[in-house]
């Protein structure tokens, strides 16, 4: 990404690295299909404001009042979607690594 970034002042590619990284850490990956935020965290990033919304009382249409409560929810919520997601993640990786050696096994 800073390869490709283009400025008058090409002395100030460093105050863009927050905004990069967010870029990439956001973006779906070709192998896994998943973000890698998303594989870290167990959910789509949210923005800065979205901090101060109740992600659990949205989904689940309900207000939540107990701090346990929402905690043990969201570890469930979580857990629930990494059982599901590394299955496919490892698939993708698996499809991904065959589809690379068949490329390097017709260049050898």
């Amino acid at each position: 990404m800073l390869a490709n970034y283009v400025s008058s002042n090409q002395k100030d590619w460093d105050t863009f690295l927050n905004l990069l990284v967010y870029a990439y850490n956001t973006s779906e990956h070709c192998t896994t299909k998943f973000s890698p935020f998303e594989l870290v965290f167990g959910r789509k990033p949210k923005l800065p404001i979205d901090l101060f919304a109740n992600i659990l009382e949205e989904e689940l249409d309900i207000p939540i009042y107990d701090a346990e409560l929402k905690a043990n929810l969201l570890a469930s919520k979580m857990h629930d979607f990494f059982q599901q997601t590394y299955p496919i993640v490892a698939a993708n990786r698996d499809i991904r690594m065959n589809r690379n050696k068949i490329m390097y096994d017709r260049k050898i």
